[in-house]
């Protein structure tokens, strides 16, 4: 994962969504004081989205 800051962010918004959303790595914006925001692409999400619903029916099988 890369990791950038706002101001680079800004700058650079147009290059960093496109690389996402064509299946590029996740960011990760640091906001500083160990927070921060992660981006990633719709199809990336839906992917965590559909295995954490897929576990969750495993763990109402125990």
């Amino acid at each position: 994962m890369r990791t950038t800051n706002d101001i680079d962010l800004a700058v650079n918004l147009d290059k960093y969504v496109s690389s996402i959303a064509d299946g590029g790595e996740p960011v990760i914006l640091d906001c500083g004081g160990n927070k921060g925001i992660v981006i990633i692409s719709l199809d990336e999400y839906n992917s965590l989205k559909r295995n954490e619903y897929l576990l969750s029916l495993k763990d109402k099988c125990k």
